[in-house]
């Protein structure tokens, strides 16, 4: 390989990035650069192959990936409605302990009641005061 060749090679690659560029100034140009020799044909269509091969399986990963979204969503929700499920079973549990106790509260004699009520009444008064809210006069009928 002599200096005549690298400054025809010089001059080739010249000449085809000034023909790209005036392709892509023209916006709306339906150039098309094919190779010359045989060989580059067959390069080409293993390209364009390759390239449709590409795309498609981008297509399918694209599809695998919004199933997969899609399923991920499903169980969520699922989720989503059993920790909703036990919060009411638990609230339901709940609800039925304090009416438990409040039978079995109600079946004590009337003077342990009195002092429960005493008692319990003095604390309310006791926590209100910590809290900073000053006592209320006795209502006088």
């Amino acid at each position: 390989m002599g200096i005549s060749d690298s400054a025809e090679q010089l001059l080739m690659m010249t000449q085809y990035f000034d023909a790209m560029q005036e392709v892509a100034r023209g916006g709306r140009s339906n150039v098309l650069f094919m190779p010359s020799n045989p060989g580059g044909l067959g390069e080409m269509m293993g390209e364009i192959r390759n390239t449709l091969f590409s795309a498609q399986a981008n297509e399918r990963g694209t599809e695998m990936a919004d199933d997969l979204d899609r399923e991920a969503s499903q169980q969520a929700s699922r989720r989503a409605e059993r920790e909703r499920r036990q919060a009411q079973q638990q609230a339901q549990e709940a609800q039925e302990q304090v009416q438990r106790s409040r039978r079995h509260s109600s079946q004590q004699n009337p003077q342990q009641q009195g002092g429960n009520l005493a008692q319990r009444a003095q604390q309310w008064v006791q926590d209100q005061q910590q809290r900073g809210i000053p006592p209320q006069p006795p209502h006088q009928p």
